[in-house]
């Protein structure tokens, strides 16, 4: 899966979709950003965690985040911020 959505939805803890959103073609944030809520139901998500990518695809946006780089660098540092709060 090409890194963005993938590192997207492992920092929200959401890594168990990639497959799905593989097979149905959401493999880059443009495409992501664009889906609606009820695309999120298509995929088979479960309730909370259709919640939980809304907020941060919200955050994401509003933050500007639209490159590969920009999310692999919020997945790694919250990635660190992990490790050094254990």
């Amino acid at each position: 899966m090409p890194g963005l959505v993938a590192a997207l939805l492992e920092q929200e803890g959401l890594q168990e979709y990639a497959p799905k959103f593989v097979e149905q073609g959401v493999d880059d944030l443009e495409t992501l950003f664009a889906l609606k809520d009820q695309d999120y139901s298509e995929l088979g998500m479960k309730i909370g965690h259709k919640r939980k990518l809304l907020l941060a695809v919200t955050k994401y946006k509003e933050s500007g985040a639209k490159s590969v780089k920009a999310v692999q660098k919020k997945a790694h540092d919250a990635a660190l911020e992990k490790v050094r709060v254990l």
